[in-house]
């Protein structure tokens, strides 16, 4: 999987195709907005005018050099991240995992993360097996995860996971080979793959895990990012002190963050995501305006799967049978009989249950999810609508 991330050499400019309702105009905000290749897109009020880079930006901030060796890159953006004082930096800033217990969790294309007691997930990046150097794709997915985490409207949104410190890990208990690392939240529930494998859930927490995945997106694209790789394994569960159970979303690595100054009618590739769980634009050029739809129709397959107890609706088809059926627009029908067919076999196992309580079932794991389909799982691209399918979702605004 690649990154969609586009390097510019450019100057940012502010504003953004997307909706970006967050702003921040503190001086910390301030400060990220003028490091090149850090800025996140915000919107700026209309009546105010972007203040010049502070003293203390271009006395202490340096600008990224790509000609610099991958790791001395890194170095910089870590230095630079932590300057803006948007990370929660805590007293342990490096980590010898061969000196000190700690178990894997997860391996995937770019990364992989480790349990530390007491200290929580931490993730780096794999090193390529014939080399000790950091690649220049991982060095961007990782950049990627950065510049989202620490990007302050998303460090406080109850969905999305929260970055804890940055620092730098010993893999090798002999050979001095250092690798950056972030540090995150521990996730006491396991991924979304895993969480609806061990509990049987009722219509009402599946709608409540929708939503927080949505509301997670709809963060992310307020902000000028889609997040590229929507699916099960990076929706993170958590269980807060008052015993309710959130989901966050993870792994940034393949997002896409406008810089704010694209063309109306520029276009970039989507080469990256998960099948089956992608959009049918996989592998077509997109103009980025529209970006955040690919994201809304994963959004709408991931809801899919919630509301089918985590089974894969695509089991035993073929990845050409499943990019077919997408391109013929048949997923919104298919995905409205399953849950037809499901309810209808829930109704016979379940015997005599009272019309009130029927009804109930109907609505909320047949209708809600129905209605959220017809907004994200259809063909034309420009026909999605994230907030109206999160809309979808809650009863009280579809029925109330």
């Amino acid at each position: 999987m690649a990154s969609f991330t586009k390097e510019k050499d450019d100057d940012v400019e502010y504003g953004t195709e997307f909706d970006a309702s967050y702003t921040c105009d503190d001086e910390l905000a301030q400060l990220t907005r003028d490091v090149k290749n850090l800025a996140l897109s915000s919107q700026i009020s209309k009546d105010v005018e972007p203040t010049a880079p502070t003293a203390r930006t271009k006395a202490a901030v340096s600008t990224i050099d790509e000609r610099l060796p991958i790791t001395y890159q890194l170095m910089l953006l870590i230095n630079n991240v932590k300057f803006t004082g948007h990370i929660l930096v805590t007293c342990f800033g490096n980590h010898d995992f061969a000196a000190r217990g700690s178990r894997q969790i997860a391996r995937g294309g770019y990364f992989q993360t480790r349990e530390v007691e007491g200290l929580g997930v931490a993730k780096y990046p794999l090193l390529p097996t014939a080399s000790t150097e950091l690649s220049a794709r991982s060095y961007r997915a990782l950049a990627n995860e950065l510049r989202v985490l620490s990007h302050p409207p998303l460090m406080v949104h109850d969905n999305i996971v929260k970055i804890k410190t940055i620092g730098w890990t010993r893999l090798d208990p002999i050979e001095a080979i250092w690798m950056p690392m972030v540090f995150l939240e521990l996730a006491e529930l396991g991924t979304l793959t895993q969480y609806l494998s061990e509990h049987q859930l009722g219509v009402d927490p599946k709608l409540e895990i929708s939503q927080d995945v949505g509301r997670g997106l709809q963060a992310l694209h307020a902000c000028g990012i889609m997040h590229g790789d929507l699916k099960f394994d990076n929706v993170l569960m958590f269980k807060g002190k008052d015993g309710k159970v959130s989901a966050k979303l993870s792994d940034f690595g393949c997002s896409f963050i406008a810089n704010g100054d694209e063309k109306k009618d520029a276009t970039t590739e989507i080469s990256a995501g998960t099948k089956p769980w992608t959009s049918p634009e996989l592998g077509q050029e997109v103009l980025i305006s529209w970006l955040p739809n690919t994201d809304a129709y994963a959004f709408g397959l991931l809801v899919w799967r919630v509301f089918l107890n985590g089974r894969n609706p695509f089991e035993g088809l073929e990845e050409e049978d499943v990019d077919q059926r997408k391109t013929q627009d048949l997923i919104v029908s298919e995905a409205s009989v399953s849950l037809e067919d499901q309810y209808d076999k829930n109704m016979l196992l379940r015997g005599a249950v009272s019309s009130d309580h029927r009804s109930h079932l109907y609505m909320r794991g047949v209708a809600m999810p129905k209605r959220c389909f017809r907004h994200t799982l259809t063909l034309r691209i420009d026909k999605r609508n994230l907030d109206t399918a999160v809309d979808s979702l809650s009863f009280d605004k579809v029925y109330g």
